[in-house]
């Protein structure tokens, strides 16, 4: 054929993503798995799956899926802090055990309330991080309490410039699961 060039490259199934923007950490800070595997590091709910992830740990198994359905072929990794850390350490080590290229952290606090302290702890962990040329930025999704919406934190008195505060909530499906009244939040789709 003239003056046609055919360029021949790898197909385009099971694509990863260029770069590493797309990189989150979803940390579940005060809930264990029953039944399942909560450290993962996966590219898909499927994959997941294949790693231990157990539909029978609601909590963590939506956020997961929901995290894939708002960002196929993103990398997830996961984990799961059974004793509720309050100064989320264990970021840091998940971060320079992965070489620095989580992006975002996404936490799940079905245990504390978001305090002032609890915000700055969590930046002051991003900022240690970005000194260390890992840099990072994180959502916190604390636990509320039906009745807690005329009390929450005012963000605006805060200087906490790597975190951002999530308190969302879908009514529907999964979304409706509790941990006693605790609700599930969207922190799996805000990442």
């Amino acid at each position: 054929m003239n003056g046609i060039l055919f360029s021949r490259q790898n197909g385009g199934l099971n694509r990863q993503l260029a770069g590493t923007d797309h990189i989150s950490l979803l940390l579940f800070n005060g809930v264990g798995a029953s039944t399942g595997e909560t450290d993962l590091d996966c590219t898909s709910l499927e994959e997941a799956i294949d790693q231990g992830l157990d539909a029978a740990d609601e909590i963590i198994h939506y956020h997961v899926s929901e995290f894939f359905r708002m960002a196929n072929g993103a990398r997830l990794i996961t984990a799961a802090v059974e004793v509720a850390s309050t100064t989320y350490d264990e970021i840091k080590q998940i971060q320079t055990n992965k070489q620095g290229v989580i992006k975002q952290v996404g936490i799940w606090d079905g245990t504390q309330k978001h305090t002032l302290g609890l915000v700055t702890a969590l930046n002051d962990v991003c900022k240690d991080l970005a000194v260390l040329n890992m840099p990072l930025s994180a959502v916190l999704s604390p636990k509320i309490l039906v009745g807690d919406y005329a009390t929450l934190l005012n963000v605006n008195t805060l200087d906490s410039e790597f975190v951002s505060i999530v308190i969302g909530q879908d009514n529907s499906g999964y979304g409706a699961l509790s941990t006693g009244n605790i609700q599930t939040g969207i922190i799996g789709a805000t990442l």
